[in-house]
């Protein structure tokens, strides 16, 4: 299953968690089908607010478009980049998967490919800042809206994924089975009552609004799929 979030204000949040803490690598990747972009600069997923001194890392969409952005911080200095287009749509599910490899090192893949980026903000930040921001999938704690639409199969790692592997994350692969040593996250959101699960480190997030909906086009978790068999 997946997550519908209906309004630009459904959240998940996770809590404060410190797993992102002083880590000077990351990559962040999950399916997402956007209703709309009404809701300006809305959040994907975040751990921050939009003051500098706050903002660990973040996903949203710019403006009211469906160009995608990624932020990382260290408390006073942010690595900002855009993608050049808007290359998000609405009414179907696409991937997004951003890489952070230090400083203002970062990459955006679209369905498994880099797009060209803009700059935003041309600072050099050094390790996640300990933000006191919870963890939240769509609205954040503060500040910004979150995004209307659906979303599944968030996964986190503590280091710079490849090309290969983000086409791989793109093509159904799972989070739960790329780089499992480095995975920090992995919210699949299965869409169990009032609560999902963050099955590598066990925290349980509060849901604010978001239904249950389809699940995105990903291969099975666990269990015999067409993947484990083609190994045979």
């Amino acid at each position: 299953m997946a997550r519908s979030f209906g309004a630009s204000t459904d959240d998940i949040d996770f809590g404060d968690v410190t797993i992102f803490d002083g880590l000077t690598t990351l990559s962040v990747s999950f399916w997402v089908d956007p209703t709309n972009f009404t809701a300006a600069d809305g959040r994907f997923v975040s751990k921050g607010s939009s003051t500098a001194a706050l903002q660990a890392w973040l996903v949203p969409y710019v403006g009211t478009t469906g160009v995608v952005r990624f932020v990382a911080g260290d408390g006073t200095n942010r690595a900002v980049f855009d993608t050049n287009t808007a290359v998000l749509t609405t009414g179907s599910w696409q991937h997004i998967c951003c890489t952070w490899a230090g400083g203002n090192t970062m990459v955006i893949y679209y369905n498994g490919v880099s797009q060209t980026l803009t700059q935003i903000l041309a600072q050099t930040p050094g390790s996640l800042v300990n933000s006191t921001e919870t963890y939240r999938l769509g609205e954040p704690q503060t500040i910004d809206p979150g995004f209307v639409g659906k979303l599944a199969e968030l996964g986190v790692w503590s280091v710079v994924l490849t090309a290969g592997e983000a086409n791989a994350l793109a093509k159904g692969v799972v989070p739960l089975r790329m780089r499992t040593g480095s995975l920090l996250s992995y919210i699949p959101c299965s869409g169990h009552g009032t609560s999902e699960i963050d099955y590598i480190n066990g925290t349980v997030g509060t849901v604010s609004g978001p239904t249950v909906a389809a699940h995105s086009p990903t291969q099975p978790a666990f269990g015999f799929d067409s993947e484990w068999r083609a190994a045979f």
